[in-house]
This record gives C-alpha cells, structure tokens and sequence, in this order.
C-alpha cells in the first residue's frame, strides 16, 4: 500500500515538472517571437514614415478671474518647432486633436475659432469648430453600459474634436527661414479642454504609411500580427527542412506470425475447395455411369424381344396363309395386308434402336 502510494506520488511530481517544462518553453518561445515581431515593426516604423510626421503635445494657457477663478480671456498657446521640421519648399497639413470631456458646461459653449499664426512670417488662418452633440439618452445608456470599464478606469466620459488648422500648406521659399514655431489660439473661455495634441505631417503621405500615421493602434496591431505569423511560419519551414532525413531506406519485410497464419487459412481454403469440386465431379460420373448402364439394358432387352417377334410374326403369317381356308368369313387380301401392316411396324422399331444404339 506505502509503496503504491509513493509511486503514484512519483507520478504525479513527474506529470507537474513535465507540464511545468512543456509551459516555461512555451511561454519564452512566445515571448520571445512577440518581442522580435514588435521591435521589427517599430524599425520599421521610424523606417517608413518621416521625420516631419509627428505629434505634439500642446499646453495651454489663460488669464484667470480674480472673483469667479474661471478663464477670462482667451486660451492660447505656443508650440516650437525642430529645425527644419516644415521644410521650404514642401506642403504640410496641420491638425488639432482636443479631447473635450462631456460636460454641461462643453455641451453650452457653441461654436467658436480656432487660430494659428506661423512664426517668423505671422500668416494667422481661422477654422470654425463646436463641441459634437449628444443627447441626454443616449449619454446615458453609454454611462450604463461601460460602467464597468469606467470603474476599471478603462474608459472615460471624452470626446476627440478633431480640427484642421492647415491643408496642403506650402512653405515659402522666398523668406530667409522656415517656420520654426506655431500659435494657437482657442477663442472662447468657456470650453473645457483636458489633453491637446497638434499633428503634421506631409501632403505625400499616403497608403501604408498614412495608416501608420493616423491610426497607430490598428496598425500595430496588424503590424506585429503579420510579422509574427511570417516569422513562426518560415522557422516551421526551416526546422522541417533541418529535421528531415536525407535518404530514405526500406526496412526489409520479415515474415511474421500473423503473414504466416494468413498463407496457412489461405491454403487451408485452397484444399477445401479442391475436395469439394473433387466431389462434385465424381458425383458427375457415378450419375453418367448409372445413366449408360441403363441404357444398354434397354437396347439388349429390345434386341432380344424383336426376334422373338419376328419369329411370331412369321409363324402367324404361315398360319393365316396356310389356314385361311378355316375363316371362312374373311377373305384372304386383308389378312394379307394386316400382317404386312405389322411386319413394317416392326422394322420401323429396329430402325429407331439402331439409330439410338
């Protein structure tokens, strides 16, 4: 029983290491492909997009109320450039990203602008831009529905407003420097901004690398997925072609127990069927035997009844013709023809055993 016990303990210390081996190797070989496919899509990112695509981030500023402690004057702010980040000569897009929480006092602001000046050559552009509108139901099936994300602090009540400063800007190359800062300028006092971030990037950015600019998370996502995929499936190639044997020998085939057992039944039937078909055949010849005896019986008791018929015939026909004269009512022509009538019956007879014999 103690010795039952401790094997079965064995085991089951065998089976923990061995799944406990089986996960460790699992979890680094898959470590270490997520590793290497993330690091070749970010070199392949700072690879693909330039340099002049980037994202600011952007602080604001204000002059506060001394009473009500709010915003009293327009909010503003500066964001420098690196050098040659709009290079002359080149076209730009500028965007504007606020993300704008849903509050009352967001869903009142309206309309307002929003102005960026270029700095050293102070050209000022205007966009028009308001706060998305959301009704009360539909705020508040939103807040029911991903309140547990909200508790997680997972999601929050914002809204992205997207704002385009500048389309298809060209820098000029008749000034002595390129842009080196922006100025922005939200006017009104009133909207609640909680982070900000300003992009440009080139007019010729396009295809994959516009996904990878504007949509970073879908993009990694696809990025490292497809890496990873080609990665794994060329090292299966590359193990499979390592692992596979260069000359391929036959083993002979033994005869084993179970072929002979199989060539024994076979000729076992083999014998089987010979005796019967055997059987069958003397059967055959026993019935032609019986059937030939019998016929020569018939043709030596029909040889010896046809004389003896002839003989009667013969003596009848001396009678009837020697003592016709004792029928005194029957004429002598047709006891004449009667006995010819049955000696031509009786060759026909013989001619038909002939013929059979």
């Amino acid at each position: 029983m103690l010795d039952s016990f401790k094997e079965s303990c064995l085991r089951y210390c065998y089976w923990v290491g061995d799944t406990l081996k089986r996960l460790l190797v699992i979890v680094s070989v898959s470590a270490f492909s997520i590793s290497l496919a993330v690091t070749l899509y970010g070199g392949l990112y700072w690879a693909i997009l330039p340099s002049s695509a980037t994202s600011i981030t952007v602080k604001w500023d204000f002059t506060s109320c001394q009473v009500v402690g709010q915003p009293c004057s327009f909010i503003r702010s500066e964001v420098g450039l690196a050098r040659k980040q709009m290079a002359q000569g080149s076209r730009y897009n500028v965007e504007l990203l606020l993300d704008v929480p849903d509050s009352p006092a967001n869903r009142e602001v309206g309309m307002f602008l929003v102005c960026i000046t270029l700095l050293p050559i102070n050209i000022t552009t205007c966009s028009s831009a308001m706060v998305p509108f959301r009704s009360l139901l539909v705020t508040s099936l939103e807040s029911v529905i991903l309140l547990p994300l909200h508790i997680a602090r997972l999601a929050s009540s914002t809204n992205v407003l997207s704002i385009p400063l500048l389309e298809n800007h060209t820098e000029s190359i008749t000034t002595l420097s390129s842009t080196t800062s922006l100025q922005l300028e939200l006017q009104t006092s009133k909207l609640q901004v909680s982070s900000s971030r300003l992009k440009i990037w080139p007019c010729d950015l396009s295809g994959v690398r516009y996904l990878m600019y504007h949509h970073p998370l879908l993009s990694t996502l696809l990025g490292v997925t497809t890496i990873l995929t080609v990665t794994c499936l060329t090292a299966a190639l590359a193990i499979a072609k390592f692992l596979q044997p260069h000359r391929v020998v036959a083993a002979p085939r033994t005869k084993s127990n179970h072929d002979l057992a199989d060539r024994q039944a076979r000729a076992r039937l083999n014998q089987e069927y010979r005796q019967a078909r055997l059987r069958e055949i003397r059967d055959e010849e026993e019935v032609v035997a019986d059937d030939g005896h019998s016929t020569e019986a018939e043709s030596i008791t029909r040889q010896e009844t046809v004389p003896s018929t002839l003989t009667t015939h013969s003596a009848v026909t001396d009678s009837s013709t020697a003592g016709c004269d004792s029928y005194p009512g029957i004429p002598v022509s047709s006891l004449v023809s009667s006995s010819s009538v049955t000696v031509q019956r009786l060759d026909t007879g013989l001619a038909d055993h002939q013929k059979l014999e």
